[in-house]
């Protein structure tokens, strides 16, 4: 601590302890990762002056910052962010994830005029310029702070993204791109640039969230009566479904984690994250075989698919310990999607049917006879 009491902290030790608290503290699933540093810095902050920081004297002052913050009183906050999507394309939105999600054609008018406002300098942030025909998307939730509401609305829409995504890949066929820019597998993406306003339409601090990796607009899906018909009939199936699982929570995470995988632009990227919905999917298990083995089991030629799916864990393997990569990795990846998929639909047909594995949460679905060995 310095004279006047000011406290700093130097040496690169400092910053991989910081990193390291933020990981292993414990805090309430409601405070966001954006919250979690500040709890972190201002615990530490407050136990240097007065004295040594020792784990005695900063677990007891994380929590009392922690009850601090979860002890404020929820309030209304709007998030605006953007889709690819044409406003004359028929969108539903949704209650059903913790916020109310709207698709207006326009927003009104004590919303567009402060977006816009910040959009001037928001669009230092990115490497393109945003993109000028996605259409706005209004998010509404209830939350202690702006980075919390930012948190819990885009969330909520990452979901039901996801859920657009999945009934429009499933209803498209593999690709195969010969040359030009790569484009990601999802059609419906995010906006690159996200503000949160109060319900005036007012900005409570001058922030705003943005995608650092949006390098650049896609065309938005146009107006298609059959996808519409596909993306309505999906959504309203597995909201349904959704309503009567009992490890919900989990399957929410499986979609948004399949929607995130496939808008990377960066197919051995998609790769790698999408593998991990396969790992979400069978329960996280010991070893990476119980993950084909599960998977496999859900085909009843599950021995020619366990020997795909023992190809494609060799490639992920391969990918990550030797930084290889793979000419036919587009391929590859449609080929991963397509058991993702097969695997998220399963849990929402069949989760009536399982039983509880070590996970207090995730069940992994019992399948009969067509389980070669049993999980």
């Amino acid at each position: 601590m310095e004279p006047g009491g000011k406290v700093s902290f130097s040496g690169f030790e400092f910053y991989g302890a910081l990193g390291l608290l933020e990981d292993c503290v414990d805090f309430h699933p409601e405070i966001p990762q954006s919250e979690v540093r500040g709890l972190v810095w201002g615990s530490l902050v407050e136990c240097a002056r007065s004295g040594k920081i020792t784990a005695d004297r900063f677990l007891p002052v994380a929590k009392k910052q922690e009850l601090g913050l979860l002890r404020r009183k929820k309030r209304r906050y709007v998030v605006i962010t953007s889709l690819s999507a044409s406003p004359s394309l028929e969108l539903h939105g949704s209650r059903s994830f913790r916020a109310s999600i709207t698709l207006p054609v326009r927003l009104p008018r004590r919303f567009e005029a402060e977006r816009t406002r910040i959009m001037k300098r928001a669009r230092q942030s990115l490497h393109a310029s945003p993109p000028e025909k996605y259409r706005p998307v209004r998010i509404s939730a209830m939350a202690r702070s702006m980075d919390e509401a930012a948190d819990v609305a885009l969330r909520a829409f990452d979901t039901l993204r996801g859920i657009w995504n999945l009934a429009r890949n499933l209803a498209r066929g593999q690709r195969e791109t010969v040359s030009g820019k790569r484009k990601p597998v999802n059609g419906f993406l995010l906006g690159p640039v996200h503000t949160v306003h109060l319900p005036s339409g007012a900005i409570e601090r001058e922030r705003w969230w943005y995608e650092p990796d949006y390098c650049g607009g896609i065309s938005p899906v146009g107006p298609d009566e059959r996808l519409e018909k596909a993306i309505h009939s999906v959504q309203r199936y597995i909201l349904k479904r959704l309503s009567k699982i009992s490890y919900r929570s989990d399957l929410e995470e499986m979609i948004r984690r399949y929607n995130e995988s496939l808008d990377e632009r960066s197919w051995e990227t998609a790769f790698l994250k999408l593998w991990y919905v396969l790992e979400l999917g069978t329960d996280k298990p010991k070893y990476f075989t119980d993950v084909t083995r599960r998977v496999a089991s859900l085909f009843r030629d599950w021995e020619w698919h366990r020997a795909v799916l023992n190809d494609l864990r060799e490639r992920r393997n391969s990918m990550i310990h030797r930084a290889e990569s793979f000419e036919t990795i587009e391929r590859l990846l449609y080929s991963l999607k397509e058991y993702a998929e097969r695997l998220v639909l399963f849990h929402l047909t069949k989760a009536d049917e399982t039983h509880q594995t070590e996970s207090p949460r995730l069940r992994w679905p019992v399948i009969g006879a067509r389980t070669p060995r049993q999980s």
